[in-house]
């Protein structure tokens, strides 16, 4: 584990004083497996950058931690957000270029997911820990992009959906980018935005993967101190973590220069600190409501599942199954959550008494649709949205 005394983005030191949320002992996600007492939590916590406004945490995992085939299970394809999601990112991708006579290059691209959705003359998927096949025309490179010769796959465009935030520094990455790449080469971006991950209280979305936390104005200042011209942003309308932004550029051919507005610290803590409050008090809630109940399932097998109890608390134990309509998640359980199996609602037959409580709060408006359509069960339906 690394502690950062820099922020990433503009190297001003950082300390202990820029911290805006301290989450002791947090859980790791994504740990389906057998329940293993030994699997720790590690402290974290969130840092803002006085100076430039990014959003950043103090331990960075390592990879070897973080993304191991013991502990990394996430597979694009499986999420139930996915298909509307990348169809909403390859929609921008398309009214830029057109990709079918060139080569494209996803970077992050996991199990292939985003790059089938293009037609493209030769596709290249670069991730140290995805589930993508060799194919004809499919190139895997199973390792970090930092250790890739870019330069010799030749890409025309580069998508990169969700991978920046677990880049330990963003500025070289971006930086490798425009070096290793041609001046015709179009970049495509997505990534998580704290502006609207904070807005809509997805706190449960501060975890040990994401080691960066972006909004706008922090990335206009990283593409342009890194010699990149934006073609545009673009709020996703399907988003992860609360709220997600894509954006285009391009390499500059001249020196790229802004008025740089000064970041209003006060007013964005204040913002920060006033939403927090709002989801420990929904939280509080689900507490109170869990221990009301004499039965109460979960539905949703969510990869954060564990940082999700830990907000809860100790109430979460009491949760004695999770449901999820995925039959693949069945009999899943996770190394870090004690007692908690995944299964079919099929399995199980609901009293009017029991309590079910959404526990993916990445769908929590698919599921309770879903909830009130097939269950005649008791509700938790006071989540912030």
């Amino acid at each position: 584990m690394e502690k950062i005394n820099h922020c990433a983005l503009c190297q001003s030191p950082l300390s202990q004083t820029d911290s805006i949320l301290d989450l002791p002992d947090l859980p790791l996600s994504e740990t389906f497996g057998t329940y293993n007492p030994a699997v720790q939590g590690y402290d974290q916590s969130v840092l803002l950058c006085g100076d430039c406004g990014h959003v950043q945490l103090l331990n960075q995992l390592s990879p070897e931690i973080l993304y191991s085939q013991n502990n990394y299970h996430y597979e694009t394809g499986k999420s139930v957000s996915t298909p509307r999601r990348f169809l909403s990112f390859s929609s921008f991708v398309n009214r830029h270029c057109d990709t079918r006579d060139k080569t494209v290059m996803d970077i992050g691209g996991n199990d292939a997911s985003l790059i089938n959705q293009f037609e493209a003359k030769q596709k290249v998927v670069i991730d140290p820990g995805g589930s993508c096949r060799q194919e004809d025309n499919i190139s895997v490179i199973n390792g970090l992009v930092e250790d890739v010769d870019l330069a010799k796959l030749d890409p025309a465009v580069v998508l990169c959906s969700h991978t920046l935030e677990h880049i330990k520094s963003p500025a070289n990455f971006i930086r490798q980018l425009l070096e290793q790449c041609k001046h015709e080469t179009r970049f495509f971006f997505e990534v998580p935005c704290v502006q609207k991950q904070i807005e809509g209280c997805r706190f449960d979305a501060f975890f040990h993967q994401h080691y960066h936390y972006f909004q706008p104005a922090t990335l206009k200042r990283l593409l342009h101190d890194a010699g990149a011209e934006i073609i545009e942003f673009q709020y996703n309308e399907y988003p992860t973590c609360g709220g997600s932004v894509m954006f285009c550029f391009k390499k500059s051919v001249r020196t790229v220069t802004e008025d740089v507005i000064p970041f209003q610290r006060e007013a964005f803590v204040a913002n920060f600190q006033a939403q927090y409050a709002r989801f420990r008090h929904m939280n509080k809630r689900i507490a109170h409501w869990i221990e009301s109940r004499k039965k109460v399932y979960g539905y949703g097998g969510s990869l954060l599942l564990p940082v999700i109890f830990y907000h809860i608390g100790e109430a979460s134990k009491s949760i004695i199954c999770v449901l999820d309509d995925d039959a693949g998640k069945a009999g899943l359980t996770y190394k870090n959550l004690k007692g908690v199996m995944v299964s079919t609602p099929d399995k199980i037959e609901f009293t009017t008494d029991d309590g079910l409580l959404i526990t993916s709060y990445e769908n929590v408006q698919v599921l309770r649709n879903a909830a009130i359509r097939k269950f005649n069960v008791n509700l938790f339906d006071e989540f912030i949205t």
